[in-house]
């Protein structure tokens, strides 16, 4: 039986040293800032096409579940990557 058709990455590129915004992001939030920038990258590189993926309160639910974490702990995560200084 042929395998399933899949388009999403298998690998990316993942660098031993990580760069000020991800540093930025450790040293506001710990460990659990930085951890939860990588999650969001496998879910954004895992999912169809690799470098977007559909997001909305559901999917937002689904990965603070998934990843046992409060959506306040997210959503101030989040904020601190899109602050204007960090790219």
């Amino acid at each position: 039986m042929a395998r399933p058709r899949d388009n999403s990455l298998k690998y990316y590129n993942r660098d031993v040293h990580d760069d000020d915004n991800l540093r930025y992001i450790q040293s506001a939030h710990g460990l659990i800032g930085w951890a939860i920038v990588e999650k969001l990258r496998q879910k954004v590189y895992g999912s169809p096409g690799g470098y977007y993926m559909p997001w909305n309160a559901v999917t937002e639910r689904i990965f603070c579940s998934d990843n046992k974490i409060s959506l306040e702990e997210f959503k101030n995560v989040l904020d601190s990557c899109f602050l204007p200084d960090i790219g």
